[in-house]
């Protein structure tokens, strides 16, 4: 798997160049710069593999949440790890309850306009809204939304590869805020369970890869 420092050749930590008129944008660490290439159809933002230190986990209007480091097989879609969030809002009156998922170092900027977000994950049927979340040049955030016009959320068991629209337009730069969130305002939906999340990746072209559920 990517190891943290080409997962992120996109998903830009400090640096943006101009070079021949046209802007080059890349990713500085180390005093090192990865150019992005015109023809890359995706980047991984986040797959767990180097772990879950320094990602930001913060839940809101919950009895109780949880981040874990998934290693069993059967809830990992590609290589080692996955993430797996527990919770509990069972009757929890305030809304939304929600889960926020991101970098702790803040906001990320990002390279380019990706088109579409698309992660793995490992549902139970239970209904909650999953969206990502970007910020634009003025601060105004707006985000991508894995579930259609009538609020149908995760209504599968086991893995699924979603993908969601990026709203495009926004002036830019923009910035990705958080990962994904998980929401819920359905009181007769508001459950204690888990979900598991893996491969979370930007989309700048359309892919031609492995999306089916693997068998375990």
């Amino acid at each position: 798997m990517k190891t943290k420092a080409l997962r992120k050749t996109i998903v830009i930590a400090a640096m943006i160049t101009l070079l021949g008129g046209n802007l080059l944008t890349g990713f500085g660490q180390n005093n090192y710069v990865y150019a992005v290439d015109e023809t890359t159809q995706s980047v991984m933002v986040e797959d767990f593999e180097d772990g879950i230190s320094d990602v930001k986990f913060n839940p809101k209007r919950m009895y109780d949440a949880t981040l874990h480091l998934e290693d069993n097989k059967k809830h990992v879609r590609n290589g080692q790890y996955s993430a797996r969030i527990d919770y509990d809002m069972i009757g929890i009156v305030d809304n939304p309850s929600q889960i926020e998922v991101g970098y702790k170092t803040g906001n990320i900027p990002v390279t380019g306009y990706p088109t579409k977000v698309g992660m793995w994950v490992y549902g139970n049927n239970e209904g909650h809204l999953l969206t990502t979340k970007f910020r634009d040049k003025g601060g105004s955030s707006f985000q991508a939304e894995f579930y259609d016009q009538n609020q149908m959320g995760i209504d599968w068991s086991g893995w699924k590869y979603i993908e969601a629209d990026v709203p495009q337009g926004k002036p830019g730069p923009v910035v990705l805020e958080l990962f994904f969130q998980l929401k819920q305002s359905n009181m007769s939906k508001k459950n204690k369970g888990s979900i598991w999340v893996d491969d979370i990746a930007f989309i700048y072209k359309e892919l031609d890869e492995d999306k089916d559920v693997p068998n375990i």
